[in-house]
């Protein structure tokens, strides 16, 4: 997706008709992007010879809002374009002892984002699904001298498929919500011979709200990692498997 955006920025809304639930949508923008305090001094690792970020960003898309029936239906779907130079991404070392900076000189990111959402209310029960999606194709167009074979390859640990689902039912009080993450595999080295693999996750929770003349508790109990599925985010750093969570929050109104 787009780069921090601090230069002149031009947007273009467009209904297809008047009173159209259809609503058409472009942006163009120049981005800059200074690295930060961590970027140049973190210790260890920071590189305070690190190059601000400069480029181009485009979006164009579409999005649906519409009620069916008892059912809210709304949908969006951007297709992006950014070109970078001199892109900063954090990469393990050589010897993979601690991260670092650096700044790569030519990156073009591009790809798709779905967001769809249905939500309904039947009598007393309300219920929300979630769908959010995004394919990113971000490679380094340019390698370096030291690293000739990182040229046309993916950036490190970037997944070229995301998809975040989630269902929420909520019902005098209690309310539940499932979730399914899927991360593509993504790759550990520049030259992208060696990759982890995606993982699917699942997470589950359960909640009652309680409420008085001025105030309410919720308790809620959450499930993560509800199949007890093996997977790392990053590199020789596996995640919790089944875990569990109870938490309980009190809320004063006025």
């Amino acid at each position: 997706p787009p780069r921090s955006t601090l230069f002149p920025y031009t947007t273009l809304f467009r209904s297809i008709r008047k009173a159209s639930p259809f609503l058409l949508k472009g942006s163009m923008s120049r981005a800059f992007k200074s690295p930060s305090l961590n970027d140049l001094y973190w210790v260890p690792g920071g590189n305070p010879g690190l190059t601000e970020e400069r480029g181009k960003n485009y979006e164009l898309g579409a999005s649906l809002s519409k009620s069916i029936k008892n059912t809210l239906v709304t949908a969006s779907i951007t297709g992006f374009y950014a070109d970078i130079s001199n892109w900063i991404t954090w990469q393990p070392d050589s010897l993979f002892s601690y991260w670092r900076p650096f700044n790569l000189r030519h990156v073009v990111s591009r790809g798709l984002e779905f967001d769809g959402n249905l939500a309904s209310t039947i009598k007393q029960v309300s219920w929300n699904y979630e769908l959010k999606s995004t394919f990113t194709l971000a490679e380094n167009i340019a390698g370096s001298a030291n690293d000739e074979f990182s040229e046309r390859r993916q950036l490190v640990y970037m997944p070229g498929i995301v998809v975040n689902q989630s269902l929420r039912i909520t019902w005098m009080g209690f309310s539940g919500n499932y979730t399914l993450n899927y991360t593509d595999k993504r790759y550990t080295t520049t030259d992208n011979s060696r990759y982890l693999p995606g993982y699917l996750v699942q997470d589950i929770a359960l909640s009652k709200t309680i409420s008085l003349s001025r105030s309410a508790f919720r308790m809620q109990l959450k499930v993560n990692n509800l199949a007890n599925k093996y997977y790392q985010v990053i590199a020789w750093q596996p995640m919790p498997g089944r875990n569990f969570s109870f938490s309980l929050q009190y809320r004063f109104n006025k």
